[in-house]
């Protein structure tokens, strides 16, 4: 009997097939700018050695996001069986017409995207589908699953986000340039978390005004908890930290448990606001947005990936649960005290010679740093320069370095506890 899922969540950092397309043939992952089968497939091992060893046995839940479509995911998966012997992970689908189709195809410009890989030996997949963030422009999607534990019937709503990339009109862009884009990114997060912990007002009108009378079998007030303590993991990299506002104020995900209330203490403190005093339950319940706990703020002030722009380490990845998921009212609970950011064998220091880095009383601008040790080593490959015409520049054909490294994130980890 297992009592705990393996969790891991990777930002793999631009996990590119080798065919270009009519969108990214100018951009640098493709066969005529060096990125090519072999080193695609380097970087693919590279990326299953650490998936392998982020538990024992590997993750039985994987969310990941910069990947471009199924090929790569099967060959992750075929990677992670040759390591692990395990022949149980299975790609996630979207449902069409009734039928879960492996992998979401998202419609992200640069074609990367979100993806869910679970252990079919511990989960059975019931549904499945990409929320479209409405932009004027195409961008990566939020990918959901609603995941079954097999050994309890107990139920796992998964959301996969890769919000929009903290970019401007320089190079040493403000996060304020791109900072409504994950507004709006946020609040359709949001939305979603709502459509499951909360009943649409169709369904509320149909209630009586009194929530503590009984409608089929139940009181309205016992209904309203048991769907407020569905559990909902929401993972990602969010391009943003655990206290800017996209977080806290548009998703409402935060570090006080205490807000993550039951509705019961909800309508009563509602009712205390003078301002409410005239408000209906069923006005205050349609007002009342989603609070999520942020599981990340315990491990500040390590970070995920070392963000250039700002010469300092960031905690963009994150898991957020729901008040279910936090207090275990239907058979998971997240471990808060598993929750880590995986940084074994992945960064600068641990992968180059110490010859490479500057010592403390040296200034040499040929030598990196010796504070960026830390950092996570990103995957180098050597990169064939182009014209403007996109044509091989004469005599830079050929390079000899080995490809080498992972991604520009470490990955995050945590476990569920089956109760």
């Amino acid at each position: 009997m297992k009592n705990n899922i393996n969790v891991a969540f990777w930002n793999l950092g631009n996990l590119f097939d080798i065919q270009p397309n009519e969108i990214s043939s100018n951009l640098e992952f493709t066969p005529n700018k060096g990125w090519n089968e072999k080193v695609r497939d380097i970087k693919i091992q590279n990326l299953t050695n650490i998936i392998k060893t982020t538990f024992d046995n590997g993750p039985d839940l994987i969310g990941i996001c910069e990947i471009e479509n199924v090929f790569l995911a099967e060959k992750l998966i075929d990677g992670l069986k040759k390591l692990l012997g395990r022949d149980d992970y299975q790609i996630a689908g979207t449902n069409v017409d009734g039928k879960l189709i492996p992998y979401h195809k998202g419609p992200d410009l640069r074609g990367i995207d979100t993806c869910l890989i679970y252990s079919n030996k511990i989960f059975e997949q019931i549904d499945g589908r990409g929320y479209m963030i409405n932009f004027r422009f195409p961008t990566r999607d939020i990918f959901y699953a609603k995941l079954r534990v097999l050994e309890d019937n107990t139920k796992l709503n998964v959301l996969v986000n890769h919000w929009p990339s903290r970019r401007g009109r320089d190079d040493y862009s403000e996060p304020m340039d791109t900072e409504y884009s994950r507004y709006m990114t946020a609040e359709h997060c949001g939305k979603i978390v709502d459509s499951i912990l909360k009943y649409p007002k169709m369904e509320i009108e149909k209630f009586p005004n009194n929530f503590y009378s009984t409608h089929e079998g139940k009181t309205v007030l016992e209904k309203l908890e048991e769907r407020w303590n569905i559990n909902i993991l929401v993972m990602g990299d969010f391009n943003d930290e655990p206290f800017d506002k996209s977080i806290m104020k548009y998703l409402y995900a935060t570090p006080d448990k205490s807000l993550l209330r039951k509705w019961k203490r909800i309508f009563r403190l509602a009712k205390e606001d003078f301002k409410n005093r005239d408000k209906t339950y069923k006005q205050i319940y349609l007002e009342q947005p989603s609070v999520l706990f942020n599981c990340m703020w315990n491990i500040y002030p390590n970070g995920s990936l070392y963000f250039r722009k700002t010469n300092s380490f960031n905690l963009f990845d994150q898991f957020i649960i729901s008040r279910g998921l936090l207090v275990g009212e239907q058979g998971l609970k997240m471990n808060l005290k598993s929750i880590n950011i995986y940084t074994k064998g992945i960064t600068l220091g641990e992968n180059l010679p110490e010859s490479r880095f500057e010592q403390e009383d040296t200034c040499n601008e040929r030598l990196i740093p010796f504070e960026f040790k830390q950092r996570p080593m990103s995957f180098e490959f050597d990169r064939i320069k182009n014209d403007i015409n996109n044509s091989i520049i004469e005599g830079n054909e050929t390079k000899s370095r080995q490809p080498s490294g992972y991604s520009d994130h470490f990955p995050i980890t945590c476990k569920i506890d089956i109760l």
